[in-house]
């Protein structure tokens, strides 16, 4: 009887000892999709923050040189007209 036990308990340790090899498996892989998903997601948010500045430095450039027309024009022609005002 007790070789019949100690065969059933090798047995049991092996199936054991093969699960969580499985399990391990699975969860590494679980594991590398989400950290692949959480750089593609962050590739993506700083691609759209560099979109995003790229197109307020261009307003901001086509805004200042709106204002410096706008200065220029409201500058006196005359030396005349400074005195004036």
């Amino acid at each position: 009887m007790s070789n019949e036990i100690t065969s059933t308990e090798t047995e049991t340790t092996t199936s054991t000892e093969s699960q969580p090899s499985k399990t391990d498996a699975a969860v590494e892989q679980v594991i590398e999709s989400a950290v692949g998903l959480g750089r593609l997601w962050a590739r993506h948010g700083l691609t759209i923050g560099k979109l995003a500045l790229e197109t307020s430095a261009t307003s901001l450039g086509t805004t200042a040189r709106m204002l410096s027309s706008l200065a220029e024009a409201l500058a006196p022609e005359t030396k005349d007209e400074e005195k004036a005002a």
